[in-house]
This record gives structure tokens, sequence and C-alpha cells, in this order.
């Protein structure tokens, strides 16, 4: 799930079937939500987002559906589709912290899709650290 309206992509796991009655949440359903999770949350996605989205006039991202459908999104191996679903699990359970949730899935991600140093540190800094 997520909310159209933010400074940063936002984008929730909730795998119990939750409803959030709210106008501008959005939710996701199908077979890779762990991976999608990890990608459209990845500073990459940002970047791209930032290429292909609207904005509020404000400088705050509209997230819209139709602009997230525009998103690539790398189709990955099924046993790079269990590392994700692993680490969401972990990160659920509190066997890993935000940290190194964060680093371990953006790696692999930047791995899949063959990023150079200077593509993920470009991708990485694009935007404020986040406190």
């Amino acid at each position: 799930m997520w909310g159209e309206i933010s400074d940063r992509s936002k984008f929730a796991y909730e795998s119990i079937g939750t409803f959030v009655p709210e106008a501008t949440t959005f939710l996701m359903a199908g077979k890779h939500l762990p991976y999608l999770l990890c990608i459209l949350n990845s500073p990459m996605s940002e970047w791209f987002f930032s290429k292909v989205g609207t904005t509020t006039g404000v400088g705050t991202v509209r997230w819209k559906k139709f602009t997230i459908q525009e998103l690539i999104i790398p189709i990955v191996s099924p046993v790079d589709e269990q590392f994700f679903e692993e680490q969401v699990q972990n990160y659920i359970d509190h066997s890993i912290d935000t940290q190194s949730f964060t680093s371990s899935v953006n790696k692999r991600i930047y791995s899949i899709v063959g990023l150079s140093d200077e593509e993920i540190s470009f991708a990485e800094n694009y935007y404020p650290t986040m406190l």
C-alpha cells in the first residue's frame, strides 16, 4: 500500500488484509509484493519516478497509479524472489533492523540491474538522507 502524496517513496507491506479507508491511500495485490516493496522503496526507483512522476506544485511527489505503472521493474529469478521474501519477513519479525534491511535489499537490486558504483552513488545521494 502507499499514499499518493509524499516527499519520498513510502510503500508498505500489509499481509493480513486490513483495509485502509483513506481517499489517497492505495492497495496493490499480487504474487510478488515483497519484491515490489523492496524495489519501489529503492533509491533507484525514487530517482526514476522523479523523471516520470508528477508533483503537487510545491515539490511533493504524487505517487499516482498511472505513473507507478511506468516504472521499469526487472523480472527476477526465483532465488532473488525468495531473497526478497525472506528479507521482508525478517524485517517484519524484527530479526533485522531498518538499516540492515535497506542495505541488503538495495545491494541485491543494484546487482540485479547491474549498476556501477558511480550509478549507485548517484541514486543513493539523489535525495537527502531521511532521519
